[in-house]
């Protein structure tokens, strides 16, 4: 990365559609969704809840605060919030994550939030996670966010709704 951003021109594209509203052919799109599928979660150390920890424990997972934020992400999200059953592990958690991203009806939105650049993609719970790892907490959609400046996954969770995503009134909606 140069100056604190991506340089990879798919990152760089969705910079400029972010600021500039640049419009995407079908190809960039079908690139878009590559490269944010094939993205590494972020790699930032995070402190971890001590009830997330707790709870991660009393169903056989360690987790040390700090720790990388898939870990935390799977500690919240799977093992404390049960939106997946607790035996999903981090990896199908990211499996999940990626089938999200290249799901026929997935959703994009790109925005800034915080003057920071960001890519969502929304897609229903049962089209993209397997029967056997939906959670008693489950929500019907599952939100990935991802950021063109670090080209990493910052996060993903399941949601209620499209509105419960916070998304601002003026993003750029694909797909």
């Amino acid at each position: 990365m140069t100056g604190g951003s991506s340089g990879h021109p798919i990152d760089r594209l969705m910079r400029r559609v972010i600021r500039s509203g640049e419009r995407v052919t079908d190809t960039d799109v079908r690139d878009i969704i590559d490269r944010v599928r094939s993205a590494p979660f972020s790699t930032r150390s995070v402190s971890v809840d001590p009830d997330y920890a707790r709870i991660a424990a009393a169903n056989g997972f360690t987790v040390h605060s700090p720790t990388d934020a898939l870990t935390a992400h799977v500690a919240k999200h799977v093992w404390a919030q049960q939106q997946w059953m607790v035996t999903t592990t981090p990896e199908e958690y990211l499996d999940d994550i990626r089938t999200v991203i290249g799901a026929r009806t997935a959703r994009l939105a790109f925005y800034e939030r915080g003057r920071r650049p960001v890519v969502a993609v929304v897609a229903e719970t049962d089209e993209v996670v397997p029967v056997g790892r939906i959670g008693p907490a489950s929500g019907p959609y599952v939100l990935v966010m991802y950021s063109p400046d670090s080209a990493m996954i910052l996060t993903a969770y399941m949601i209620r709704s499209i509105e419960a995503a916070n998304i601002p009134a003026g993003a750029l909606w694909l797909k």
